[in-house]
């Protein structure tokens, strides 16, 4: 899935805001639809992750934190997901949260 590799390689590059952005396209394909809904929540958590970093980067510390913790409500459903892309998930949350320990002291 080139959405979510896109996804890593932004965050990688400390381009939240973009890779939010970009992965919130597929974000509204998956959420109307019955077989990827479960999808779509996991989608949501890790676009409000990499928003609250982005948040955080242009000093909006309050706003990353609101957005963190849905990061933290939706990040679960990652280990329930039987998909092809988990462990493309499993990898952008990692990302995210080295990202994060290493932004937010």
């Amino acid at each position: 899935m080139k959405e979510i590799n896109e996804f890593i390689t932004l965050l990688k590059e400390d381009n939240f805001s973009k890779a939010a952005e970009y992965l919130e396209l597929l974000w509204r394909e998956y959420k109307n639809n019955d077989y990827t809904r479960m999808e779509s929540f996991i989608l949501k958590g890790l676009i409000n992750g990499s928003f609250s970093l982005a948040m955080y980067q242009i000093g909006k510390k309050n706003s990353c934190e609101l957005l963190w913790e849905k990061y933290e409500k939706y990040q679960p459903l990652i280990n329930e997901l039987v998909s092809i892309n988990t462990h493309k998930y499993k990898l952008a949350a990692k990302i995210l949260e080295d990202k994060r320990n290493q932004l937010v002291r």
